[in-house]
Order: structure tokens, then C-alpha cells, then sequence
């Protein structure tokens, strides 16, 4: 169960895993070969992503003969759909792709939503994770940045079906400027239009996200920490490592430290890819991981 496709010079695996009754299947995509000597990197997305969005990094990330594995969340990308979305659950979605690739210790690298669910499955599953990169949120509950607005106008656009994709995507373009005022974001949230048998159609399960977005800018209760190396890199013009959500950061998170990223917002790693690329090396190396 399982398709495979060659990433110039690197392995590149795409697979899709069974699992567990309440556990969706993940899809994600494996670079290089990876080095014993260094812990492979998983890497997850935020909002509105998808394991598409790290190929660039992913790829540069594994230069250094370290296994990069880029991977789709539940409801969003190529992973199976569910009506349940939380951090809870998508920490177990991780645990079990850990074990069905036979990993005993990764370092995960998460983004927004995505580091969200990688600080869960720290704080649940300690002994399984050897350092953590968390990018641009905090263990707090979260601005929505009108997030859960663009979901909605998304599932409520209606999409020219007689039309090419490229055409298609102009149309909804032109629908989404009355909610999506950038022309940045609402090129990111076009990736997700996709055409399946001839169908236009969104990849996004809108209706699970929308109905569980509350529960998205929130984060879990916990009341013991993870206590090895992590890294919170934030883009200087955005809000979500701030003063305010420094204690919490210090208190799930002894042995942390942060890094701002100068003239990036949220998505800083697309901003500032060179920047943000070297402070991840940086730390990977000089925490041994």
C-alpha cells in the first residue's frame, strides 16, 4: 500500500498507513536515505498545508545525510479525513506512524497547527522524541487570525466545474478577495484546489475543520514538561511567541530556547526559508540530534 517516486538525487517514499480504528491513515513523503548518527526529522505542517509546502526544506534538510520525512495531517493533504480533530488524537495519528516506520526516536519539527501537535506528542510521548523545533505558536491558546472565516467563504464558494483547473483557481481567487486580502495567502489556500476524476474539489475536510476550530487555537492541559532541547523559532511581525506566552513556554518547556526571525510574519519559514533553514541546522547541530 504504498507509491514511490524518486526526489532528484534523494530517496523519496510516499506511503499511506493502516492503523487503528480511531487513527486515520497519514500520508508523507521520505528524503534521503538517512545516517545513523543523526535522528531522522519529522516535519508537519500548518492550517491549511500540506506536505508539499516543506518539499524545498525537506529536501535541503537532507543534505546532510539525515532522513527527512515530510507528513500530511489528518484532513488536510493526502491523509485520511475524520469528523475528530484534536491535538490529542493527532498526536496519536504521530505515535502510530512512528511505529509503523519503526522509529524509536525522532527530533519533530512542527509549524503553527503543526507544532501544536508536535509539543502534544512531546509532553505525551517523551521517550519518544529527542529534540523539538516548534515554529511561530506557543502552547497557548491562539490568535484565529480569521482563519475559520477563510474555511468558511472556502467551503461555501462554488467552483466552476466547466472549467481548467488553472481557470478554476482564477475564478475562486477572485471569490476568496473579499475575505483573503492577500494575494500571498489566498495562493496558499489554492494548492488545496485540486481536480480528482475530472472534479474540481477542495483536499481540505472544511466541515471537520471548521466544526473543530475552537479546539484548534486551544492546547492541551498538561502539568509535566518535556525536558530535552527545544527550539521556538518566531517571525518578528507576528504574535504568537510573545511575552505573555513565554512562562508556558518555560514551564512545559525547561530547556528551550527562542529565535526571531527579522521581517517574517507567521509563515517564516516561507518568508525567510535561508534564515530559517540555518538557525534549524544550527541547533540540530549543536544539540548532537
Amino acid at each position: 500500500m504504498f507509491r514511490r517516486h524518486m526526489c532528484s538525487n534523494l530517496l523519496c517514499l510516499k506511503r499511506h498507513f493502516s492503523s487503528a480504528t480511531d487513527v486515520v491513515k497519514l500520508s508523507y513523503t521520505e528524503y534521503g536515505k538517512g545516517n545513523s548518527s543523526k535522528k531522522p526529522l519529522i516535519v508537519l505542517h500548518g492550517l491549511f498545508g500540506s506536505k508539499s509546502n516543506w518539499h524545498s526544506l525537506a529536501k535541503k534538510l537532507a543534505l546532510d545525510g539525515r532522513k527527512v520525512i515530510a507528513v500530511d495531517s489528518r484532513n488536510h493533504g493526502e491523509s485520511e479525513h475524520s469528523s475528530v480533530m484534536n491535538y490529542d488524537v493527532m498526536a496519536t495519528d504521530m505515535e502510530t506512524l512512528l511505529d509503523n516506520l519503526n522509529l524509536s526516536k525522532v527530533v519533530l519539527l512542527g509549524h503553527s497547527m503543526g507544532g501544536k501537535v508536535v509539543m502534544t506528542t512531546a509532553l505525551k510521548h517523551p521517550e519518544r522524541v529527542e529534540g523539538l523545533i516548534v515554529v511561530d505558536v506557543s502552547p497557548t491558546l491562539s490568535s484565529s487570525m480569521g482563519l475559520e472565516n477563510y474555511a468558511k467563504k472556502m467551503r461555501d464558494i462554488r467552483i466552476n466545474q466547466g472549467s481548467t483547473l488553472s481557470e478554476a483557481r482564477k475564478d475562486v481567487d477572485c471569490q476568496l478577495k473579499s475575505v483573503v486580502q492577500s494575494p500571498g495567502v489566498r495562493q496558499f489556500l489554492l494548492t488545496n484546489l485540486i481536480e480528482e476524476e475530472g472534479y474540481y474539489k477542495w483536499r481540505l475536510n472544511l466541515d471537520a475543520i471548521i466544526g473543530n476550530f475552537q479546539q484548534i487555537l486551544e492546547f492541551p492541559e498538561y502539568n509535566n514538561t518535556f525536558d530535552r532541547s527545544t527550539l521556538f523559532i518566531g517571525g518578528a511581525k507576528s504574535e504568537f511567541i510573545r511575552g505573555e506566552t513565554t512562562p508556558e513556554i518555560h514551564r512545559l518547556f525547561p530547556k528551550y530556547s527562542i529565535e526571531m526571525v527579522q521581517d517574517a510574519g507567521h509563515w517564516v519559514h516561507s518568508e525567510k526559508p535561508r534564515e530559517f533553514l540555518e538557525i534549524v541546522k544550527t541547533f540540530l547541530m549543536e544539540k548532537n540530534l
